[in-house]
């Protein structure tokens, strides 16, 4: 087995934390690497060990973890930020993803789904809950029928394509095999996307495509 994905835990509850170690310690995959029961703590604890990726619950006492996961994304772009919580509404979604957190997870998730979640991730890819995807298709819906926004920019077939993609919840490798790109020549598009929409995550670039009328739903 190779090196073993290192991971740390930001949660207020120790019943919570306890389950993750008790999963951790019977999956050699991974690593913990440290634990935080607040918000601050949290940032101080990325600051310390750099984990692949740091699970971060967004209700937290000292600093919520919205703003922990802003604070730590905004230091390290290239941090790898999971938000795990109980709530899984439009809402919360939107503002960890605003935040910069890479995915969202229920903390309901099973431990397959867990695991996978926590591979992607740490691969750059975009782990999101079934159920929160679909509550991001529904925000999708709500965006849509509020047309359009100011300032649309255009986008190439291209770009197009990459994004629709996105909207189905494929990864980069997906994507690539899809457009018969290499995974590079996705990333490249990725950024070009961010850049040109003002999306800082993979969620952010197709909420704002859609709201922005550059692509339609239904084909989402």
């Amino acid at each position: 087995m190779g090196v073993p994905i290192t991971v740390a835990i930001a949660d207020d509850e120790e019943a919570v934390r306890d389950v993750y170690r008790t999963f951790f310690a019977n999956h050699s995959e991974f690593e913990l690497v440290g634990e935080a029961s607040d918000g601050r703590a949290a940032v101080v604890l990325y600051r310390q060990v750099h984990p692949d990726v740091m699970l971060m619950d967004l209700k937290m006492p000292v600093m919520s973890g919205y703003d922990a996961i802003k604070e730590i994304t905004c230091e390290d772009p290239a941090a790898r930020v999971v938000a795990l919580t109980t709530f899984g509404g439009a809402d919360h979604i939107i503002g960890a993803t605003n935040a910069g957190a890479v995915g969202y997870l229920t903390k309901d998730a099973g431990s397959t789904e867990f695991a996978q979640a926590l591979r992607d991730a740490a691969a750059g890819h975009w782990p999101l809950s079934f159920d929160v995807r679909e509550s991001v298709m529904r925000t999708l819906r709500q965006y849509s029928r509020g047309g359009a926004g100011a300032g649309v920019v255009s986008l190439t077939p291209r770009e197009t394509e990459v994004v629709l993609w996105l909207g189905r919840g494929l990864l980069n490798h997906q994507i690539a095999a899809k457009m018969g790109l290499s995974e590079g020549s996705v990333k490249q598009y990725l950024n070009r996307l961010s850049d040109k929409i003002g999306a800082d995550t993979r969620t952010q670039i197709v909420i704002k495509a859609v709201k922005a009328g550059l692509i339609d739903l239904k084909d989402v």
